[in-house]
């Protein structure tokens, strides 16, 4: 039910106004002078006032004024024994929606008044609160608006850079050549074959994936849409956007990466239980029968045909573990920073809450992809365990030999400390010359995750360009 706050000083007005507002369904406010009008328009919020322009010996504009400015959305009509047009041109001046001349000649023309002022104030709030919407959605959005020259110099950039890229406009335009410098050297000469092909004519517009390196260090992987601006008969510059296309393209990776090394596990496990362990006692019998029966080939061929057999098995077993990796120089940090990053969304749908606490942490020798996939698996394990509203605790942390991170899990399963996620966690950092260990200890699990540190003077793949 609609509030109107009716704000008049003569009482029987007041009064009336108020009761033929109750009987057409309005809840009716009412206040004699400015203060508890003010007073009312602020605690009850009504969704129209009515307002006399002279209250006692008060000129009610200020009022008027003071409540368009607090809530500008709210109708104010106006209803005034003053029927000068001077008085009408002060309150429209000053906020006023209508302007209604005392006494009031018919109420069904207030009551239509009054009606079209609300439907008026729900269409704009409507407006506004799209418009918000929208504004918000655009601003949210990972979308950089750019324009270069054919030097590559920026003529324009959104803002959106420092939230996407890490980098400032300022830092762009004032050295063009680092974005080229950022761009993955794999991707760069694809990404310079692009450009080329816009300028000379070849291609009015291009699209292309490529992976880039934030500011804190970790990698993106962005699309960029070229189109060429033309003038005359030759482009002057190229436009485009670029989207930051991590969250789909490499988190979708590494999930498919560890689900397939889960599914090794599982099929490990199987294996192991189903085929190595018959074909085991397989063979000691095979070697109690060739003892007895020295002289029967049967017994001979069944101990070699077991012999074989596990020496495929040998051979597979290898291929469970993840494949051999590049190793360099990462920042553990950075790798943290940049999966709950890329995880956000993720674990706000799963009302799970994360905190992140830096010590000094040095830099440490690793592959950045197994760190990441590493570190997902752990979250990955948090997702599975961690009931709605759970905590994630991660200490970053070194000691001058070795660097990692603690995971604390807040009220976590302790009984899932032999998790598929957390054997395949294990596995990777083994693949990287790191460890992994799980402590338990009501009512918190901590995931402790440690990769060798890079000591000065070491050779590394960053160590020349």
């Amino acid at each position: 039910m609609k509030r109107i706050l009716v704000v008049d000083d003569d009482p029987l007005f007041r009064t009336a106004i108020s009761h033929w507002l109750t009987e057409s369904g309005y809840t009716a406010l009412e206040a004699a002078d400015a203060a508890s009008a003010l007073q009312c328009f602020t605690d009850q919020r009504p969704h129209a006032v009515l307002l006399d322009l002279i209250l006692g010996e008060d000129d009610a504009l200020p009022l008027l004024r003071t409540m368009r400015d607090l809530r500008p959305h709210v109708p104010i009509l106006v209803v005034s024994a003053k029927d000068h047009a001077q008085y009408a041109t002060q309150a429209f001046k000053s906020g006023a929606w209508e302007y209604i001349i005392k006494p009031v000649a018919s109420l069904e023309i207030l009551a239509q008044t009054i009606h079209s002022c609300l439907e008026q104030s729900r269409l704009q709030e409507r407006m506004r609160a799209t418009q918000a919407r929208l504004h918000t959605l655009v601003h949210n959005l990972p979308i950089i608006l750019f324009s270069f020259t054919k030097s590559l110099d920026f003529t324009f950039l959104t803002p959106k850079t420092e939230h996407v890229l890490g980098y400032s406009v300022a830092e762009l335009q004032n050295y063009p050549l680092k974005f080229l410098h950022l761009i993955h050297k794999e991707d760069r000469k694809t990404f310079l074959s692009n450009i080329a092909h816009i300028f000379d004519g070849t291609h009015f517009e291009s699209k292309m994936d490529f992976r880039f390196t934030h500011k804190q260090g970790y990698p993106l992987v962005l699309q960029v849409h070229f189109i060429a601006s033309r003038h005359a008969s030759e482009p002057q510059r190229v436009e485009g956007i670029l989207l930051d296309i991590t969250h789909h393209t490499y988190l979708d990776r590494m999930f498919l990466s560890n689900e397939r090394q889960m599914a090794l596990h599982t099929l490990a496990q199987e294996l192991a239980h189903e085929v190595r362990n018959p074909l085991v006692a397989l063979g000691g019998l095979a070697r109690i029968l060739e003892e007895r029966y020295p002289a029967d080939a049967e017994c001979a061929l069944l101990r070699q045909e077991c012999h074989r057999l596990d020496t495929i098995w040998e051979r597979l077993e290898p291929l469970l573990d993840p494949p051999p990796a590049a190793m360099e120089t990462i920042s553990i940090a950075s790798a943290v920073t940049f999966l709950f990053r890329i995880l956000s969304h993720h674990l706000e749908r799963m009302g799970i809450r994360w905190e992140i606490r830096e010590e000094a942490a040095p830099v440490v020798q690793a592959s950045v992809e197994l760190t990441h996939r590493a570190l997902l698996s752990v979250i990955q394990y948090a997702q599975d365990t961690l009931a709605s509203g759970g905590h994630i605790l991660v200490r970053i942390l070194g000691d001058g030999q070795s660097a990692g991170v603690d995971l604390v899990l807040s009220d976590a399963p302790l009984a899932h400390v032999g998790h598929q996620h957390l054997e395949v966690c294990r596995r990777l950092m083994a693949r990287q010359n790191g460890r992994m260990e799980v402590h338990a200890s009501a009512p918190t699990l901590t995931v402790r995750l440690r990769l060798p540190c890079v000591h000065p003077g070491l050779v590394s793949a960053d160590t020349f360009p």
